[in-house]
């Protein structure tokens, strides 16, 4: 019987496997010039003197299932951001945490602070 994390493998596969459809390697690498700065993550985190906090923006889990219904990830990481947060991680995986990419583009957009995408890698 598979586990959930031979599910997730399977899902991601696929995903990848769907993904290379609509977007070369190659198209990326041409995409990375236009790319917006590196922010330092590690940098806000080792600051001496203070609590750092990684903030999660984060709608749904496989284990609790919906976390909050009403969910504008935006203003999400706008309070994390104004409340003294040092970093904000965003779950974009779709399957099993209802995250999306375009959640990650739009906080990276909108907030000074860096940003972690949070996903299954593989």
């Amino acid at each position: 019987m598979a586990t959930i994390l031979d599910k997730i493998v399977q899902t991601k596969r696929n995903e990848i496997a769907a993904a290379r459809q609509h977007v070369s390697a190659e198209q990326l690498r041409e995409q990375l010039p236009d790319a917006p700065p590196v922010r330092d993550f590690f940098k806000p985190l080792a600051a001496p003197g203070q609590v750092s906090l990684i903030a999660e923006v984060k709608k749904a889990s496989p284990s609790k299932g919906l976390i909050r219904a009403n969910f504008d990830p935006v203003q999400i990481a706008k309070i994390y951001e104004r409340h003294g947060a040092s970093c904000v991680s965003v779950l974009t995986d779709e399957q099993y945490f209802q995250g999306s990419l375009s959640y990650l583009k739009a906080i990276r957009e909108t907030i000074e602070i860096p940003v972690l995408r949070k996903d299954f890698l593989i």
